[in-house]
């Protein structure tokens, strides 16, 4: 790959950024980081793909309900109701990789409720429109590292209050690569109760 970086290393923005999980020969070089990102987000930028995001905001949640939903629930929920309307639109079927966590199993479980009771809220969904969920591990499926990069970079410039000038304007650089990829109708969502 060049600079010192291992071939197969999982491209991760965390990773990438702090340099760890075998970016290490990059610690101390952000113009190279930067270079690498970049040439990810071009390639990403020009699949035939559309960029679905969902998020919340945690310190809202946490601050306007005293015993939240798991963030990472919601935002499951949200984003699964997304897919769906946007694979509805399309007059797809899909079916969705996802990275293996702790919680698989219960989002797993919440996905078949909402198939069976909706997704709940003022515009229910049954997710008639996903087929399946699969728990993968990162590094046997590029589509996950391509979701990270895509969530790391958003968090960064949308909610990341950046030291310098100089490195926000490289991040809102670095995000209008993957505006291509956003659908009008579909544009990433934060939830901020």
């Amino acid at each position: 790959m060049g600079f010192g970086i291992a071939q197969g290393v999982e491209f991760h923005g965390n990773a990438i950024m702090s340099a760890t999980k075998g970016w290490e020969p990059l610690a101390r070089n952000f113009r190279a980081k930067s270079a690498i990102f970049k040439d990810v987000l071009r390639r990403i930028s020009s699949l035939d793909a559309v960029l679905i995001i969902q998020g919340v905001d945690i310190k809202r949640l946490k601050f306007r309900y005293s015993y939240p939903e798991s963030p990472h629930e919601i935002t499951h929920k949200n984003l699964m109701d997304a897919i769906d309307r946007f694979a509805e639109h399309k007059g797809e079927k899909v079916s969705i990789y996802s990275d293996q966590i702790d919680t698989q199993n219960r989002l797993q479980m919440l996905f078949s409720h909402y198939q069976v009771l909706s997704t709940g809220g003022r515009n229910p969904r049954y997710l008639r429109e996903i087929l399946a969920i699969e728990y993968v591990e990162s590094h046997m499926h590029p589509g996950i590292q391509i979701v990270d990069l895509c969530a790391f970079l958003f968090r960064r410039f949308d909610e990341h209050e950046e030291t310098s000038d100089e490195t926000r304007k490289k991040v809102v650089e670095m995000w209008k690569i993957l505006t291509p990829l956003i659908h009008p109708y579909h544009p990433p969502r934060v939830w901020r109760p």
